[in-house]
C-alpha cells in the first residue's frame, strides 16, 4: 500500500485514511487489495524515522494481526536490526 517503502530503508511509510464511515472502510479496503490505495484523493503516505500514536490510553495496537502493545506508543525506525525468533531445542 506504499510503494515507495523500500525494507533496505531505515523509515517507516505512514498510510493516513483522512475519511471514517463504512462506506470509506469499503473503499479503502477495495483500493488496499486493488493495490491502488495511494492513489486515492483523500489517502496521505508520509516517510518517517519515528512515529508517535495518541489515543486514550490503554487502546492496543496491531501490527500485521498481532497485539504488539498499547496506546500511546512511539515506534522508531532503526538500521541494521533484526530480531529472529526461534523454538529452544
Amino acid at each position: 500500500c506504499a510503494p515507495d517503502a523500500d525494507m533496505r530503508e531505515p523509515l517507516l511509510h505512514v498510510v493516513l485514511l483522512n475519511r471514517a464511515g463504512r462506506w470509506n472502510v469499503f473503499r479503502y479496503g477495495l483500493a488496499l487489495v486493488m493495490n491502488r490505495l495511494y492513489r486515492l484523493d483523500d489517502v496521505r503516505i508520509v516517510p518517517a524515522t519515528r512515529v508517535r500514536i495518541l489515543a486514550p490510553g490503554g487502546e492496543p495496537l496491531q501490527s500485521d494481526g498481532d497485539v504488539i502493545g498499547e496506546t500511546p506508543i512511539e515506534i522508531e525506525a532503526r538500521e541494521n536490526v533484526v530480531r529472529i525468533l526461534y523454538p529452544a531445542d
